[in-house]
């Protein structure tokens, strides 16, 4: 009699446990994820597809809310509790043991810009490029791999600054994925039909969702198969393209 009164127990607290909970974490990248003062949200392309994940495969996270911190605090929290899920995370092979994946939601990959009507700007590899002066933020280490490559980098304190240099000619190239290019050149008061791609400088891995590996790998499966529902029922490029004119 004990022993069913203890099974009894054990059923009804199941039935009563709450469900399993993310913790969803993100970052200040616009346009990807940033956070915006006027809603007092999460906002970006990557946030809204993730959005949409949660909502198809009915996910519940933490306050029912993403919370943006800086990356050093996510990233920390992604290593050391259970149920994080960490965006966009790069997914390189140093990290890839070291966490369960879904995605990509993301491209990385990094282009060398110039304004279209450079007509004497021509490339069709890095070293022939290296003849041209790059803009570039100090700190940013995309400049300094640039700068590893070979390239004469025109250094600027701000992303503002170094994009009035382009502008204006001071600077022949500027260097950004896709969605950061067109936010930064809307975001000065042109248009993302002023410049053009010159050629890629860094393709190797691409933007994922990062989950800590004690989080429960239905939840997992079910995040990935919804995100390949969305690339080909056309949500995934429904969302991105706002972002693009």
């Amino acid at each position: 009699m004990r022993f069913v009164i203890y099974i009894l127990f054990i059923l009804s607290s199941g039935l009563n446990a709450a469900p399993y909970q993310l913790h969803a974490i993100t970052e200040e990248t616009p346009p990807h994820t940033y956070y915006d003062t006027n809603t007092q949200k999460a906002a970006g392309f990557v946030v809204e597809v993730v959005e949409e994940l949660l909502k198809r495969t009915d996910t519940q996270i933490v306050d029912n809310r993403i919370k943006v911190y800086p990356w050093a605090r996510g990233y920390h929290m992604l290593e050391t509790q259970p149920n994080v899920m960490l965006f966009e995370t790069t997914r390189s092979p140093k990290r890839e043991h070291l966490f369960k994946w879904v995605g990509p939601v993301a491209p990385r990959v990094k282009w060398l810009w110039k304004l279209k009507t450079r007509d004497d700007i021509q490339a069709n590899s890095l070293p022939e490029a290296t003849q041209y002066i790059v803009g570039g933020v100090r700190g940013f280490s995309s400049a300094e791999q640039l700068e590893e490559l070979g390239f004469k980098i025109e250094y600027s304190n701000q992303e503002e600054t170094m994009y009035r240099k382009f502008f204006s000619g001071r600077v022949d190239l500027v260097n950004a994925t896709e969605l950061v290019a067109a936010h930064h050149v809307k975001q000065y008061g042109y248009e993302f039909s002023a410049i053009e791609k010159l050629i890629p400088f860094e393709d190797r891995y691409d933007y994922y969702l990062a989950f800590n590996k004690q989080v429960p790998d239905e939840i997992i499966h079910k995040l990935q198969q919804a995100l390949g529902r969305m690339f080909m029922d056309g949500t995934y490029t429904r969302i991105r393209q706002p972002y693009l004119e």
